[in-house]
């Protein structure tokens, strides 16, 4: 017996009401997408908490995002100015630390002695909207260099500091240090011994103290290496705990090598790559180093070798590779030879990362197979292991009548793919006062224009009482010391960009202005529960009772 099913017009009275329903709900949230499109967090003419006084600064911020939404940045109030950190977390924005307040753990106080000195470095906040920041802090005589954390809820507890030994024995915070941070809470910094020049990267829970992960003078296990130096570079580290930093390595024999090293409290430092110093290309003695791109929670990592000349700057080769626990070093791409997939070559690779799906990120200049010179583009590998160029130079800009003169100023790249980068235009009608903008990849990978130069945007928290305001200047860097603006997002570095797709920017405006401002162009929205529950109820009466 055949089973008959209702038609759509016998059906249509009945689902319309439900129709309907879905599409206001769509429609609404459509219009709220739109809405929230450009969020502000923060503006210069408006009260800074903490203060009864606006803010007077807060352009070029140190900004970032966590994938709550959270944000931090760096600012200053009244004249002379009095810098602070304020954080934002669920629509709330309150201080952090601000100059002339005690800083917890010392007998100090926030503060330098220079006023053009910056109080407070770039900080980074976890995706538990803990704070991590570098500041100064000062007595009556001297100054000093220090890291505190600032929990969500609770008192700022004072990491590590200048001139006071940490946890290891005998080993102090170094000036100007460079720190990461994961979302357990834990930071890698490097450290200096107090009674020699031994250097040492540490690691540990922010309110628990510290531990070594590797120092000077160290045998790396059954390698037969040992650590010579260890250059005060930053440290990435993923949510596990595992670190990459590049070190200086000898062997038994005393022959100078460098070395790429996984790191992890507890464990001995582990050599994922080593080559000696010198070599050579055609005959010509060159020098060898490793530049480390950054690990993600799979700790898989991702690095660049290079060989080069000081006496001849044509002698260079770089190699990019990916390296995971399971398959070891894997080849992306090599400067001076023809890929094989692509059909160019490629002649210099820089700021690579990789996200947390094993997709590498990178910026690069090409020539074609003809030996014409391609412009600089932005690169990624699909989830299969594709390169890909997302944009290059001298390609159509998405949302401005106007080519890319230059890009991938301070990539970030989301698990999903998504990569946010500023670039500059080039063509007819660009000036200096329309040339910069913002791009981002879309969930479906098309690039879109997030913000320019020139552009006017509305930066009333009132939809019923816009206050338009014109671009002059964007500011997208950010990094917990304002060097290497790039991020996968799982390396302990802060973003301007998080998993969500959502781009925290600061701007000036043409009136002299300035503000942090949020952008949800690219985010991928979360379905709200009015539809769920709409779509829900049209498929069950989208299969209504049957009948023979």
């Amino acid at each position: 017996m055949m089973t008959a099913f209702p038609s759509c017009r016998s059906a249509a009275p009945m689902l319309r009401p439900i129709l309907v329903a879905a599409a206001a709900c769509l429609l609404a949230s459509t219009e709220r997408a739109a809405a929230d499109a450009i969020r502000t967090v923060a503006l210069s003419d408006q009260i800074a908490p903490g203060f009864d006084e606006p803010f007077d600064w807060i352009i070029d911020s140190g900004i970032a995002i966590n994938d709550r939404g959270s944000v931090v940045f760096r600012g200053a109030v009244g004249e002379p100015r009095a810098y602070g950190i304020w954080r934002e977390v669920d629509g709330n924005l309150s201080l952090v630390a601000s100059e002339g307040d005690p800083a917890p753990g010392t007998p100090d106080v926030f503060g330098t002695f220079d006023s053009s000195d910056f109080v407070f470095d770039r900080p980074i906040i976890n995706n538990q909207d803990v704070v991590l920041f570098a500041g100064t802090s000062r007595d009556d005589t001297s100054s000093r260099f220090g890291l505190w954390a600032q929990p969500k809820v609770g008192e700022a507890t004072l990491v590590a500091i200048e001139d006071r030994d940490l946890a290891p024995p005998d080993y102090q915070l170094v000036s100007h240090f460079r720190y990461t941070a994961n979302d357990r809470g834990e930071v890698a910094m490097h450290a200096a011994q107090d009674a020699g020049p031994d250097s040492a990267l540490l690691q540990g829970i922010a309110i628990d103290g510290l531990s070594l992960l590797v120092q000077e003078s160290e045998v790396l296990g059954a390698s037969g290496y040992h650590v010579d130096d260890i250059p005060r570079s930053q440290v990435w580290i993923n949510d596990n705990g595992y670190g990459i930093v590049s070190a200086a390595l000898e062997d038994d024999g005393a022959n100078p090598h460098v070395g790429l090293l996984l790191t992890h409290p507890g464990e001995p430092a582990q050599p994922l790559a080593v080559q000696e110093v010198a070599g050579e290309i055609g005959g010509a003695q060159t020098s060898y180093s490793y530049i480390a791109g950054g690990v993600n929670n799979r700790n898989t990592v991702v690095y660049t070798d290079q060989r080069f000349s000081r006496d001849d700057p044509s002698l260079f080769q770089q190699s990019l590779w990916e390296w995971s626990p399971s398959s070891g070093a894997e080849l992306l791409a090599r400067t001076g030879e023809v890929h094989e997939d692509l059909g160019v070559t490629f002649v210099r690779i820089s700021h690579a990362v990789v996200n947390g799906n094993d997709q590498t990120a990178f910026l690069a200049r090409t020539i074609d197979g003809e030996g014409q010179w391609s412009a600089q583009g932005l690169w990624l590998e699909s989830p299969d292991g594709v390169l890909t160029a997302v944009v290059e130079q001298g390609a159509d800009a998405p949302g401005a009548a106007a080519q890319f003169l230059s890009v991938g100023d301070g990539i970030s790249v989301n698990r999903r793919g998504q990569i946010a980068f500023l670039g500059h235009l080039q063509g007819d009608g660009v000036t200096s006062d329309n040339s910069g903008g913002i791009w981002a990849t879309d969930a479906d990978g098309q690039l879109q224009l997030v913000a320019r130069h020139g552009q006017t945007i509305d930066v009333s928290s009132d939809a019923t009482t816009p206050d338009l305001r014109v671009i002059d200047r964007l500011y997208f860097y950010t990094n917990s010391n304002g060097n290497s603006p790039m991020s996968g997002l799982e390396d302990g570095r802060a973003s301007p960009f998080n998993e969500a797709g959502e781009i925290v920017f600061d701007a000036r405006f043409t009136d002299g202005t300035t503000g942090v401002f949020v952008s949800r162009l690219v985010a991928v929205p979360e379905p709200s529960v009015t539809l769920l529950a709409g779509v829900a109820a049209l498929a069950a009466a989208g299969g209504g009772r049957r009948r023979a």
